[in-house]
């Protein structure tokens, strides 16, 4: 399973299939990872998840079933 930080996704299945997501490395300031979701693609009125190491986000996409096509490197605080 390939996962990407920074990088815009689209969940094609499991919970949310059709949102999107973004992985932020918030290491320097909560010490782990913030997983933002979707429904659109500008990631408007996103929901956030947190895991505390990166080894942690293939359990974290395997627990929603999620299979994402990535698709464009995005940053959602610099709009």
């Amino acid at each position: 399973m390939e996962i990407k930080i920074g990088i815009k996704g689209k969940i094609l299945s499991g919970e949310k299939e059709g949102d999107y997501v973004w992985i932020y490395n918030d290491e320097k300031n909560t010490g782990g990872y913030l997983i933002f979701t979707a429904d659109n693609p500008e990631m408007n009125n996103a929901f956030d998840g947190w895991v505390e190491k990166f080894e942690y986000l293939p359990k974290y996409f395997a627990e929603a079933q999620w299979t994402v096509e990535w698709l464009e490197k995005f940053d959602l605080f610099n709009q």
